[in-house]
């Protein structure tokens, strides 16, 4: 009975991530006369402040969810033990994407989107080796929306900025990809266990 309040106190937890870390989210990317209205109400500087509030804590309840549900986890299937080979491929890119987000290089001109594109990779990769119940809820609910958001950009493209010499452009991309594989290595080796508890087979 201990166990079982325990168990649906910790899913409690892990909807509720969901809830918090995606609508705020949601309401940003797909409600924007929503977030108009809250803009003109309480004012751009408060409105990121509670969005990084919020999305600090939905993304903190979801971690600490999905790691206690996963200690009573409920399979729903189980793919050949050769996927996981297909995921260390899958995730090379991941690192490299999510840097070159936040960097003006060339590869950034080529790769629409690296942030979205890193998270369909990160999320789709996960649902090959993942089965469980727990598993198919995070990195499901991550995959879809990731594509939904992918879409919205591709329809309302927005201005790519000042671009930069193309000397300076390649110094940014040789970074990207040096950082993103050091994080891609550690991740591997121990990031992972230490975040999650789980070691990568």
């Amino acid at each position: 009975m201990k166990n079982s309040s325990r168990g649906n106190l910790n899913m409690i937890i892990f909807i509720m991530g969901f809830i918090i870390f995606f609508g705020i989210h949601s309401i940003s990317l797909f409600s924007r006369p929503l977030r108009d209205r809250l803009l003109a109400r309480i004012g751009e500087s408060k409105w990121k402040g509670y969005f990084t509030l919020l999305a600090i804590l939905g993304l903190t309840l979801l971690v600490m969810g999905y790691v206690e549900v996963r200690k009573t986890p409920t399979f729903v299937y189980h793919l050949p033990d050769w996927f996981r080979s297909l995921v260390w491929i899958l995730m090379l890119p991941v690192f490299p994407l999510l840097i070159l987000a936040y960097l003006p290089g060339t590869f950034r001109e080529m790769i629409p989107h690296p942030m979205v594109t890193s998270i369909i990779l990160w999320s789709g990769s996960h649902l090959l080796v993942n089965g469980t119940l727990g598993d198919i809820m995070l990195f499901g609910m991550f995959f879809i929306w990731s594509i939904g958001i992918y879409i919205s950009m591709v329809k309302h493209p927005r201005d790519g900025g000042l671009k930069q010499p193309v000397s300076l452009q390649m110094k940014y991309d040789l970074i990207a990809m040096v950082t993103g594989l050091i994080l891609y290595f550690s991740y591997f080796l121990w990031l992972h266990e230490m975040i999650i508890g789980m070691r990568v087979h």
